[in-house]
């Protein structure tokens, strides 16, 4: 079973949304990924995450933005984000 940690930052002003995300990166385990919704591609983010070990999905949706983050060496939970 995969589970998901939901993180809204789309009413964060910069830099919280990053800051919030950085918290929240130890609480990615195997199994475990986190659902970002904000309200732009957070490219900053993104490359510190490709730095550190992480890997993700992004997902747009009208106005939103949807990142998911997981362990880069976590396959099965890749599958499952890989399918939303």
């Amino acid at each position: 079973m995969v589970t998901a940690i939901h993180v809204d930052t789309r009413e964060l002003p910069a830099p919280e949304p990053m800051e919030t995300i950085l918290r929240h990166l130890g609480d990615i385990r195997p199994g475990i990924y986190l659902e970002m919704r904000h309200r732009m591609r957070p490219q900053v983010l993104l490359n510190i995450l490709k730095n550190n070990g992480f890997d993700y999905r992004i997902r747009e949706n009208g106005e939103d933005i949807f990142v998911y983050i997981f362990r880069a060496d976590d396959e099965r939970t890749r599958q499952n984000v890989g399918v939303l």
